[in-house]
């Protein structure tokens, strides 16, 4: 029976109070974890001066996980907001003014689909609209509604016009899906946030997405461990350094079903509109977490040779793949930052 594999964090623990020796005044690790967004947890571990000083920390990072998550949903329409679900409905019909944050983000994911190959796409809700409600029922889908739903997928039929504010579709068929990319998106968006307002030294982590700033009390930095789904004590031999970089991680291990023992789960292979069972779980360590999360989720999609040309062919990017068959195998430079 496949484990639960989960990203974990190694920082020595933080429920205890430490303290920063360079500073005045005594710094400690402070953390809050939330359930509220993207349909995972998201946890932020910070040193702070005072309690004061952690729930500015605290309230940048619950305001901005409130304000991405209901610009990026796909599900219903916020008032006041348009968002995802109303470009859904919306931008085949004529060109919808969005605010910045939403050119912002689709620019991103533009970019997002040409670095993955098309692997990880924005205009892919068509697809996983079909397979979301496959994974509710447990139930195959129809094979025909694939195969039509895969022709309205196209990245082109994506027109956005930053000078102009708008966005639309020239595929009435069209649908986004931001799940393969929200969580390291706004990831960063915390990370700069946070920065901004002063935090020295903190850890995020959403749903597996893990970025860091600074250093723990005793200089040393921040890690992040990766479970073997086959060998749950085996986390602390998959212990990654987080100096100046950020690990996302993709996984066939959330949501899934099987059937006639073969595993169907929500990473959507765009070319063969099936999801991919070569992997149960792909890692990438790059410096930002946003690039991270959608070269895993293509990683996952893509077979051995392809993923790993992609990944060599980028600079300070590197990987680590474990099969089906319980095997691991990584890019040249993965050692480099293992404990």
């Amino acid at each position: 029976m496949k484990r639960r594999l989960f990203t974990a964090l190694l920082a020595a623990s933080l429920l205890l109070t430490v303290y920063l020796p360079s500073c005045a005044r005594k710094q400690s690790s402070r953390s809050v974890t939330l359930f509220d967004y993207f349909n995972t947890f998201s946890t932020l571990t910070a040193y702070a001066r005072t309690n004061e000083e952690f729930e500015r920390y605290k309230s940048i990072f619950s305001d901005t996980l409130a304000q991405y998550h209901s610009l990026l949903d796909a599900t219903e329409e916020v008032e006041g907001k348009k968002n995802i679900h109303y470009l859904n409905k919306h931008a085949a019909h004529m060109p919808v003014e969005v605010a910045d944050e939403m050119i912002d983000f689709l620019v991103f994911a533009k970019d997002a689909h040409t670095l993955t190959r098309g692997y990880t796409s924005i205009t892919l809700g068509a697809l996983t609209s079909i397979w979301k409600e496959a994974l509710e029922a447990k139930a195959l889908p129809d094979k025909l509604s694939l195969n039509e739903a895969a022709k309205h997928t196209d990245i082109d039929s994506l027109h956005i016009d930053a000078e102009n504010h708008t966005v639309s579709f020239s595929d009435e068929h069209l649908a986004l899906d931001a799940g393969a990319l929200a969580k390291g998106y706004v990831s960063d968006i915390i990370y700069k946030r946070l920065i901004e307002a002063g935090c020295e030294s903190f850890l995020i982590n959403l749903g597996g997405n893990i970025t860091s700033h600074g250093t723990k009390s005793d200089g040393q930095n921040w890690l992040a461990g990766i479970e073997d789904p086959y060998d749950i004590e085996n986390v602390a031999n998959i212990s990654i350094i987080l100096s100046e970089r950020s690990i996302s991680t993709s996984g066939s291990y959330n949501q899934f079903f099987m059937i006639n023992g073969k595993t169907y789960h929500h990473i959507i292979d765009p070319y063969t509109a099936y999801p991919s069972n070569e992997f149960v779980s792909v890692s990438v360590i790059t410096h930002d977490v946003a690039n991270a999360d959608a070269l895993s989720t293509a990683l996952f999609s893509m077979d051995k040779e392809m993923g790993l040309e992609l990944i060599e062919s980028l600079e300070d990017t590197e990987a680590i793949w474990i099969t089906e068959a319980g095997e691991h195998f990584t890019s040249s430079g993965f050692n480099n930052y293992k404990k």
